[in-house]
């Protein structure tokens, strides 16, 4: 997954390797660079997540729940703990997808508090196969100092996936600002491959 902020000047990027341990357990490690304005592009923290899809239905409703394990790398933050909520669902050529996490900072100099994040989409299918639709991301702050609308980050964009061939997939998006907390501008790019 590679993100830039051209308002911040920052360049992000997560190495994605996921494994299945059942039919409905999986486990991903990720190992995540950023580089902020001209500066060295630096390994920021390593993150276990286990996934167990609780929920699986022929009517296109799925929910999972997934713990997280970050570990920054020296002087990047505190380290944290987080729990998410996921869901997709199917309805006709339309899909929901919400993501609803919570989290615990530890470490070095921890925010107060939870963490509460939202991460939603809206897509529909085209003729050929991919679909477009609408991103939002917006995080709370925490439970010990939400603030105001504006001092929270809401984002909202359109987003365009598609499948290349049988193994590789494609995410592009662009997000706005909604909140003066959010970035003006921030456009993403995701390439996946299956193996």
């Amino acid at each position: 997954r590679l993100s830039y902020s051209p308002e911040e000047e920052r360049f992000d990027h997560r190495l994605h390797y996921q494994q299945a341990l059942s039919d409905r357990v999986r486990s991903r490690l990720i190992a995540a660079q950023a580089r902020r304005g001209s500066g060295d592009l630096e390994l920021r923290y390593f993150r276990l997540e286990t996934q167990w899809q609780y929920r699986r239905s022929t009517e296109g409703w799925n929910a999972a729940l997934r713990g997280e394990l970050q570990l920054a790398e020296g002087d990047d933050g505190p380290h944290r703990l987080r729990l998410a909520w996921t869901c997709a669902r199917d309805l006709g050529p339309w899909q929901q997808r919400v993501n609803l996490l919570a989290g615990r900072e530890f470490g070095s100099d921890p925010a107060s508090g939870v963490s509460l994040e939202l991460r939603a989409q809206i897509t529909r299918r085209t003729n050929a196969g991919h679909r477009v639709g609408l991103s939002l991301f917006s995080d709370f702050n925490t439970t010990a100092d939400l603030g105001s609308f504006d001092e929270q980050a809401h984002e909202l964009g359109p987003i365009y996936k598609a499948s290349l061939g049988s193994d590789w997939g494609l995410t592009a998006g662009m997000l706005f600002g909604l909140s003066d907390g959010a970035p003006d501008t921030t456009w993403r790019l995701m390439i996946s491959r299956d193996f």
